[in-house]
């Protein structure tokens, strides 16, 4: 065989050769593409199947779950009826005045003090373990501080202490108290309280009521018309 048949031989090889090649290239070229797509979307079911099977789970805790958000619910409700829905100092006067008069107990002195906000709603993260948002914030604090003086019995003065914690509906609280004798088995009494409300949500504060009495008399000494007369 001639030199020219020897290069044509060896030249279709290459030929040949480079055909394989390129045949090879392409062929990882696709297969890494479609490799890497498969892998991709293997990472997404796998993330399906977990968020599928978390599903799954709520879907069959979903009764227990309402039963719960019920009972959550029902203890709320009943934790803020504890407390007023907000505070005015027209209610802590009318507050002393029904128990002076429930009481039958002399209350010489009131002093109220301005309000202030002991405690900021939604300060503490959720402990949602699905991530939800707390509906706290939309609830406000409310305090009052205010002093009592007041005399009484031994008696009449421990009624005052349970009257004023068992104040229906309202959060108050003792922080002072001192006694001292007052002769003829009476005795002063200076308490240091506090009030709490919670504002919000459509709470109202709760009404208070004033009793009727007289605005005006016509005179101050005599229940009839004075006439002169004459000398």
């Amino acid at each position: 065989m001639s030199e020219n048949g020897n290069n044509m031989n060896n030249l279709r090889y290459v030929f040949i050769l480079i055909g394989v090649l390129a045949l090879l290239a392409s062929y990882f070229l696709v297969f890494t593409k479609y490799n890497t797509k498969i892998n991709d979307i293997s990472d997404e079911i796998k993330t399906l199947k977990t968020e599928r099977d978390r599903l799954k789970e709520l879907d069959a805790n979903k009764d227990n779950v309402k039963s719960q958000t019920v009972t959550l619910e029902s203890d709320i409700d009943k934790e803020l009826s504890k407390y007023d829905g907000g505070l005015s100092y027209k209610a802590e006067i009318m507050d002393t005045y029904n128990m002076t008069q429930d009481l039958s107990v002399d209350v010489s002195s009131l002093t109220l003090n301005a309000k202030e906000v002991p405690y900021t709603f939604g300060q503490l993260a959720s402990v949602n373990p699905n991530g939800g948002s707390s509906d706290v914030g939309k609830y406000t604090s409310e305090s009052m501080s205010y002093d009592i003086s007041a005399t009484g019995t031994y008696d009449q003065l421990k009624q005052i202490i349970k009257y004023i914690m068992d104040t229906k509906g309202k959060r108050k609280t003792l922080r002072t108290i001192s006694i001292s004798g007052g002769g003829q088995e009476q005795l002063n009494m200076s308490l240091s309280l506090t009030e709490y409300a919670i504002a919000g949500e459509d709470r109202e504060i709760q009404k208070v009521e004033i009793p009727d009495y007289e605005q005006s008399t016509n005179n101050l000494f005599f229940n009839q018309v004075i006439v002169r007369v004459a000398e």
